[in-house]
């Protein structure tokens, strides 16, 4: 099994990477705006451009997670992750409704 963490800082990056050692095989970690050590197999590096904030990195963490396809994912609790978690989390079900059921109609 392989988990996805996604963290603003380091040390939440850690704990989470900890965390998931305990469910998956395989744990890869995204970071912003520079790579940092926190135990995970692979770092996925994204560099946010200068005047925008993390959260505005939605559409390149969306595009990780369907490279890495993880069957867990684990993000830090803080105001940024949280709108990145709330983007993801529409975008996965959206693809997992165009695999199984062969697309979503809008509303």
């Amino acid at each position: 099994m392989k988990a996805l963490i996604i963290a603003e800082h380091a040390a939440a990056a850690a704990e989470l990477v900890a965390g998931a050692r305990t469910m998956a095989d395989e744990v890869v970690a995204i970071s912003f705006g520079g790579a940092y050590e926190c135990g995970a197999d692979k770092v996925l590096n994204i560099t946010v451009p200068e005047g925008l904030t993390v959260d505005s990195a939605v559409d390149t963490v969306n595009a990780a997670f369907d490279a890495e396809n993880p069957e867990v994912v684990l993000v830090e609790a803080c105001r940024h992750m949280k709108v990145i978690a709330g983007s993801l989390a529409f975008h996965a079900v959206k693809a997992l409704a165009k695999r199984h059921i062969g697309g979503v109609k809008a509303i």
